[in-house]
């Protein structure tokens, strides 16, 4: 032990130096005493020197041993008392009390872990065994909405309290009870037997309703352990290995925890259930084809007399339920049977106990059958078949695997009989190719420990291995066996059952089947499986089928191919009819309405130069015999060639082919001869859009910001038209090179294509906010885009989330670079505004803007923004007029934030609730306090404030004074209040009330934890004269203000040394000492001044938590744990030095009645009148202070360990509780050293002096009587209540009791504000237009840098403006996200609020959708007017006006700008694209919500999953970025904006431009 440290075999006295102080303290090894004995053991005699020592620096373990030899006296030593002190206690040498056995015993019948199960059975990896669970769920989908039908709405919430991932009784039962040809079984279990097994086996919280029945994971792990497995500490041993599922039958048929015996009726009921399992086994193992006349019937049920039912005596002989000598006719009455039951169980009454039930089923008398195959024996085997095989559980022991091996290889040959032509079954019968050397091993292992003392399997990874299949296969990547493998040598066939079942319990694979089929010999050869190669077989497993990729087309996909299985076995004999049922019943899809062909060309590879025609393949004929014709007619020949095959399904509907008749006319339309369907008249070219995109590794924010994008109408009509072709500049330095263009043309048309798009129409229409409806539509992986993103930008590489702002601001300034007309841009300085007109300002900035960018990108996203700075020196404006794409606003800050919290009163029966108050955000927790002190007093009663405050006169200074009078009062209550540090079940500390709430703010999300305030008792007469001021005058009160404000706020407050600065963990560690709440009990330590001269009272602090008893998940060394649960205590008392124990227990008792559920109050009330009044006189203070009190002697303190019998049993405490002395946490006391395994020194309840001192932690133990009469104090379970808020730093508190909201939670709720309110998108746009101070920028006109004001306002406005809501924030001291609920508009957003005046009277220009269908190709003329003078002007470009026809012009137009008052629909927005940002700042998820400009339906993009939604649901929480279209561009086109018309060469030159801004040669109107 001691060399433990340093492991060298040695040990030096530094090392125990470290020991002791690690066990005794800080430098107890310096006590005199102990040096002593550490100087005896590291000396030795001197050898050279006769009678002299020496020290010794390393002692060797002989030499240690002398050493504590030579030291110990009266067999103790310092080096070794501690190490036998721990042993003792460890290990319980006294068997547990009754009692405590008593309480395990209840404790384990309600206790549901599966952490707990799986240790107790040693079970290690349930992953197959999930999987396997998971595959028997039923998923409902719950649709939400249409509650126009009541029925359905209640059908709804009934599906909708069901518990999720729970196997139901259907699913259960269909399971069990159905046969599966694929894996070669008939079933295991009748109906009526698996209802009962599903029953019995339930949740118990469902038990008494068969109908809400269900197996949740615990259920299914319970029932299948008890069946196959034993548990970690039975293995080895005599006992019964059929015991625990014997009494899980013994259950099945009638028995309850209550009742442990079957009476008459139900010893009937089993046989019966017994022999109708025996007909359902005889009737599903026989062959398929076979007839029913060797079968067992069935018993003949009597529903008048049930005894009298009739049973075929050849079944119950079977079963052994008859003796042999029995005589009869072919029939039996039941209660004949029942009677020979219970005469060989040696029952003499007519009930029949378990060990009867034992007796009658391992009985041998009158029966030869074997064990398994008589009685119970056949139902024991098919529950083990259930557990083991179609569960996946493995069995404990080796001879158990062999055993259902064994049988289920007995069943699959019964089922399939082999003859001397079929030797491996009839045609269709499957079997699975496994590794000869393992199987073999697996075999070698189960034969070798079967039966013995080591008969256990567990350890199977080590010895056996997993199984390997994968050197049977060819190097192809499909699942083809390569050619020169032989049978039991290199592999080895066995059923499918089989294989489930050794893949379940040993891992491993792939897994490779093959059917049987009829033989062709080669040449005569003979089977590779014949045993007489002489004897002619007709039937064998085709070990080499062919391997063909799978295409579908239907009616959804209007014809066109879509991938559906790669590399699917296709049998080379077989006719192609049986591969085609088996595709369509994967499908659900009746055969009839399929047809396959053979494509020459893979459909996903079509090029030009393919012409090869489909052709259909006959279902009669297997496909190797119709693919040589068609190459021998065709002079090709077949070797090895891929097989592409298509699956053609006929719309039910109409009755159509969707490829035609003869899969040349397309129902829906043509193919050309690209490959491609051309459209039909009427009919759009492209799609509808509603395609997803699958997340490649935290791609969401690319997935969301493409829809966004594709969805927007001009810019998917530029890329789906190909008209950007005509706009790519290679020569950009700036962009990609054309690249990002190209790459994101390519992703935009395959979303937008036709392919794979019918009607996607979901199930159910959205009618109701909060409802959604999946889609069922395609999805693709843009792996190419996201590849060519991360070379565009290494930001955008790997796999790490993004923002999708950030990506929305690089595609945009990349594909305008890419798609810029302008090949040489000039330079050109940016004006100063030197008095100009805004007007005129704005069209210079905007001029030079176009003559360096002209793209798509400017002309459908980019506007123009005013910023204007005005010095505060001399008033001198300057205006710069910048280009955006995004309008970035911010979320408007607020100076009081909202904090929640949850308030502890004291007094009893008061309600524990959660309030919300409201402080500065920059405020303390002292704040935090009056604030929730006047929230108390504003729920008073009115005429109680009226006669304490409204007694003055109502001039100004009684008003003043009745103010002063009013927060002398809030302060003295928020001395009454203590925030605490609670964790899961006990207060850490207490918070001092001068922290800062900004850093108590979650570094990422910037919010407040949630507060946990206690009510004190209050102060007495000497803290309240101070607080009402009475010693002092006001002028006293004025001179010291600030003092006495500074010793408010120390009031509650912890004192921390200079290295506290920063709110961690290691304040509170640094804060901790030992179990108590300060690092001393000096209160002025602690902020409180009671105890300074003069003060007559002196107050203690008490912390205490609730504690019970809990079963153990691991029984080591005890078979059980100590809880710390519910809501903790603090306690401030007045001078706890003259309490007795009984009187603490008095006022602990008091406390907690609040604090507990109500089934407690019981124990809680037994307070007598005497202790009432002894509780009182301490609050008060005048109880008469007895000289000889003092605190209780710690020294004679009683020590509790474990196994005690006053733990939490015994008799029951006065109140049902004792009280320990515990630490913080509550794991151990705070007094005894750790190695003496005390956990907690009892408090007595007599009265004698307390041994609690300031600052203790104490425990309330409850006894075992209270735990059981509040069933465990409602959290039996031993999960915690999620509804329980959260401590305010960090963990879960474990509560049990229920925590209301006060109506000031609602009242935040629809206040504005940082955390939790609402605000709307127009107070965020006043908030980018708000006036904000510049402490020094620089002043053209004062040559200096000056103080300036900064206004920004919008001076152009896109027909496309994207907002950026920025919730995202980043200071100095934290990241945050700000999830304020923003309410924008979905139709009619105004944005002429933040629109900038013309200074000269002028508005921003506006397109005239009416005049643009003006024919430039006419070379007409076109003149742009200032519609202020309504005079031509040259000067300013095309985009900062109309394109009209001069002669069409009037002044009297509507549109005019005379006109215009910016709220008609040239200035109205409508949403029609949102992306959401759900989850924290460092790893949320993205989503887009996106209106179809087809159909108008809002859907919600969630990768690949689609959505129907309502538009209310839009707006919420997440939204982070806005797309709004301008009304009059939703109807426009493409080339009402952008020339459309080929153009030659590439870009523009400089002299290009300006004749295309003064003759306005190409239609580029921006703006």
């Amino acid at each position: 032990v001691y060399d433990s440290y340093q492991k060298k075999g040695s040990v030096s006295r530094d090392t125990l130096h470290r020991f002791l102080s690690d066990v005794h303290g800080e430098d107890f090894y310096k006590t005199t005493s102990v040096r002593k004995v550490l100087d005896v053991i590291f000396s030795a005699s001197d050898p050279q020197k006769h009678g002299s020592r020496r020290y010794l620096a390393q002692l060797t373990p002989g030499q240690f041993a002398n050493g504590i030899r030579r030291t110990a006296r009266h067999k103790q030593h310092i080096l070794l008392d501690w190490m036998a002190t721990l042993g003792d206690h460890m290990i319980p040498q006294t068997p547990l009390p009754q009692s405590v056995t008593a309480y395990l015993e209840t404790l384990t019948a309600s206790n549901r872990s599966i952490e707990n199960l799986c240790q107790t059975y040693n079970l290690t990896n349930l992953y197959e065994i999930k999987r396997r669970f998971h595959s028997l769920v039923e998923t409902n989908l719950i649709v939400q909405g249409d509650v126009m039908k009541e029925t359905q709405a209640e059908e709804e919430k009934k599906v909708a309290t069901k518990p999720r991932h729970v196997i139901s009784q259907h699913a259960f039962i269909s399971a069990v009870t159905s046969e599966n040809d694929e894996m070669g079984h008939g079933g295991y279990l009748s109906k009526k037997l698996a209802g009962e097994v599903f029953r019995t086996g339930a949740c118990p919280i469902a038990e008494q309703d068969s109908s809400s029945c269900f197996w949740a994971l615990y259920d299914v792990l319970h029932f299948c352990c008890s069946a196959v497995r034993q548990p970690g500490d039975k293995i080895r041993g005599d006992i019964t290995v059929d015991l625990p599922l014997m009494r899980f039958i013994f259950s099945v048929f009638g028995s309850t925890p209550s009742r442990q015996y079957l009476d008459k009726d139900q010893v009937a009921k089993m046989l019966f259930h017994l022999l109708d399992h025996q007909a359902f086994r005889s009737k599903n193992d026989k062959p398929p084809f076979d007839d029913d006349k060797d079968i067992m019937k069935a018993p003949i049920l009597n529903e008048k007399n049930f005894e009298e039912s009739l049973i075929d005596v050849r079944a119950a002989g079977a079963l052994g339920l008859l003796p042999l000598e029995f005589s009869g006719g072919p029939s039996v009455p039941l209660h004949v049977l029942v009677d020979y039951c219970l005469d060989v169980a040696g029952i003499e009454s007519d009930t029949l106990a378990f060990d009867g039930f034992c007796k009658w089923h391992y009985s041998r008398s009158a029966t030869g059958l074997p064990l398994l195959q008589r009685r119970v024996g056949p139902f024991l085997v098919d529950l083990r078949l259930t557990a083991a095989v179609l569960f996946g559980v493995p069995p404990t022991r080796a001879s158990m695997e062999e055993t259902l091996v064994t049988e289920i290889q007995r069943r699959h040959k019964h089922r399939y009989p082999q003859t001397e032509v079929a030797r491996r079954g009839p045609r269709g019968a499957v079997w699975y190719i496994i590794e000869d050397k393992w199987f073999k091993r697996w075999i070698s292992h189960v034969q070798r420990v079967g039966g013995t003392d080591s008969d256990i399997a567990e350890g199977r990874d080590v010895s056996i291995g997993k199984i390997s299949n994968t050197s049977l296969l060819a190097d192809n990547g499909t699942l083809a066996l390569k050619s020169e493998i032989r049978w039991r040598h290199d592999y080895d066939i066995t059923p499918p059952l089989v294989w489930s079942a050794l893949q379940a319990w040993y891992d491993g694979g792939p897994p490779i089947h093959r059917s049987v089929v009829r033989y062709i010999p080669t040449n005569g050869a003979p089977s590779v499986h014949s045993r007489s190669p002489r004897v002619r077989t007709e039937y064998e497993i085709e070990l080499y089928p062919f391997f063909v990729t799978v295409f579908m087309c239907d009616a959804a996909s209007r014809g066109e191919a879509r991938p559906f299985q790669q590399y699917a076995p296709v049998s080379r004999v077989s006719p192609v009819g049986m591969f085609l049922v088996q595709l369509c019943k994967g499908l659900d899809v009746d055969p009839k309405l399929g047809r396959i062909w053979v494509t020459e060309n893979n459909p996903s590879e079509v090029s030009e130069e393919d012409n090869a025609e489909d052709w259909l393949l006959n279902l009669e004929l297997n496909i190797l015999e119709q693919k040589n014709r068609r190459n021998m007619s065709t002079g090709e020949s077949l070797v090895n060639g891929q097989i592409t095959l298509l699956l053609e399904l006929k719309d039910p509907e109409t009755g159509k082919w969707p490829r035609g008749v003869d899969g040349k006319s397309w129902t829906f339309g043509e193919k050309n001869r690209y490959g491609e369907l051309s459209c039909q008249p009427g009919e759009p070219e492209t799609g509808n859009g509603i395609v997803g995109l699958y997340n490649m590794g935290n791609t969401c924010y690319l997935n969301s910001s493409i829809q966004c994008l594709s969805h927007t109408p001009i810019f998917r009509d530029y890329f789906t038209s190909k008209v950007y072709m005509n706009d790519i500049n290679p020569t950009n330095p700036l962009g990609h090179k054309g690249l990002l263009a190209q790459v994101s043309a390519v992703l935009f048309n395959s979303m937008w294509k036709r392919l794979n798009q019918g009607q996607l129409q979901p199930s159910k229409r959205i009618i109701a906010p909060g409802s959604y409806a999946p889609v069922s539509a395609p999805a693709l992986t843009p792996k190419t885009f996201k590849d060519s993103l991360g070379t565009f930008n290494e930001h955008f590489a790997g796999n790490e989330q993004h923002d999708a702002q950030e990506l929305l601001a690089f595609m945009l300034g990349g594909l305008s670079e890419d798609l810029n007309r302008i090949v040489d841009k000039p330079y050109i300085e940016a004006p100063d505004s030197d008095g100009r007109p805004d007007s005129e300002l704005a069209e210079i900035w905007w001029s030079n803007h176009l003559k360096r960018e002209m793209s798509i990108i400017v002309a459908l996203f980019t506007g123009q923004y005013k910023s204007l700075l005005t010095c505060r020196t001399c008033s001198y404006e300057s205006a710069r007029f910048e280009p955006f794409s995004f309008l970035q606003v911010p979320l408007p800050e607020d100076d009081q934030i909202s904090v929640s919290l949850v308030y502890y009163p004291t007094k009893p029966g008061a309600e524990i609730l959660k309030y919300a108050v409201r402080v500065r955000h920059d405020g303390k927790l002292g704040d935090v306090l009056i604030a929730l002190a006047r929230l108390l007093r504003s729920d008073e009663p009115k005429d109680l404030l009226l006669d304490e405050y409204l007694d003055a006169e109502n001039d100004k200074g009684e008003e003043r004074k009745k103010n002063r009078k009013l927060e002398d009062a809030l302060k003295y209550q928020s001395r009454n209040m203590a925030v605490v540090d609670m964790r899961e079940g006990y207060i850490f500390k207490i918070a001092p009330i001068t922290w800062a709430l900004p850093e108590l703010q979650n570094k990422d999300t910037g919010e407040l934890p949630l507060l946990h305030v206690y009510e004190l008792d209050p102060l007495l007469d000497d803290e309240e004269s101070k607080e009402e001021g009475n010693p002092h005058s006001e002028e006293e009160k004025t001179k010291d203000g600030e003092e006495s404000e500074e010793e408010d706020n120390d009031l509650l407050d912890t004192k921390l040394n200079d290295k506290e600065e920063n709110i961690d963990e290691k304040k509170f560690k640094a804060l901790k000492f030992d179990g108590h709440l300060f690092d001393n009990c000096s209160d002025d330590e602690n902020g409180f001044d009671d105890e300074k001269e003069g003060s007559a009272n002196k107050y203690s602090f008490l912390a205490v938590a609730q504690r019970k008893v809990e079963f153990a998940n691991c029984n080591v060394i005890h078979p059980f744990t100590h809880q710390v649960f519910g809501t903790p205590l603090l306690l401030r008392i007045h001078d706890l030095e003259r309490y007795t124990g009984s009187e603490l227990y008095d006022t602990i008792a008091g406390q907690l009645q609040n604090k507990v559920p109500k089934a407690a109050l019981r124990f809680l009330q037994n307070i007598d009148s005497i202790s009432v009044t002894k509780i009182q006189e301490h609050k008060a203070g005048d109880k008469a202070f007895n000289p000889g009190m003092k605190s209780g002697d710690r020294q004679r303190r009683q020590r509790t360990l474990s196994e005690m019998d006053t733990v939490a049993a015994g008799p029951v405490p006065r109140y049902g509780f004792r009280l320990r002395i515990t630490s913080r946490e509550g794991r151990r006391c705070s007094l005894c050293l750790w190695y003496q395994c005390c956990i907690g020194c009892l408090v007595p309840d007599d009265d004698s002096a307390t041994i609690v001192t300031c600052g203790d932690s104490l425990t309330v133990d409850w006894h075992f009587a209270v735990d059981l009469a509040t069933n465990g104090f409602g959290a039996r379970l031993n999960q915690p209540d999620q509804s329980v808020p959260q401590s305010p730093f960090r963990g879960k508190t474990v509560n049990t009791i229920s925590i209301k909201n006060h109506a000031s939670c609602n009242e935040e709720a629809k206040k504005k504000g940082y955390y939790g309110g609402t605000i709307t998108l127009e107070d965020c746009l006043d908030a980018f237009a708000k006036e904000e101070k510049i402490p020094e920028a620089y002043c053209s006109k004062c040559k200096d840098f000056r103080v300036q004001t900064k206004r920004m306002s919008l001076w152009r406005l896109p027909p496309v403006v994207i907002i950026h809501l920025k919730r995202f924030q980043f200071t100095q001291h934290m990241r945050r996200k700000l999830r304020d609920l923003v309410v924008f508009p979905l139709e009619g957003l105004d944005l002429s609020r933040i629109l900038a005046p013309d200074s000269a009277g002028a508005t921003s220009t506006e397109i005239r959708p009416e005049l643009l269908n003006h024919s430039m190709a006419n070379g007409e003329e076109n003149i742009v007017h200032d519609y202020e003078n309504n005079l031509p002007v040259d000067s300013v470009p095309e985009n900062g006006g109309y394109l009209f026809d001069e002669d069409n012009y009037t002044n009297n137009d509507p549109m005019s700008a005379s006109n215009y008052s910016g709220r008609t629909g040239a200035m109205l927005y409508d949403l029609y694209a949102v992306v959401h940002h759900q989850g924290a700042l460092s790893g949320g998820h993205y989503v887009a919500s996106l209106k179809s400009d087809i159909d108008g339906q809002w859907r919600l993009f969630n990768d690949a999953q689609v959505y129907e939604i309502h538009s209310r649901d839009v707006v919420d929480s997440s939204a982070y970025i806005l797309f709004y279209i301008r009304r009059d561009v939703k109807s426009s086109r493409l080339q009402d904006f952008w020339d459309i018309r080929a153009r030659e060469g590439q870009g523009l030159t400089e002299e290009e431009v300006e004749n295309l801004m003064k003759a306005r040669s190409d239609r580029c109107v921006i703006s």
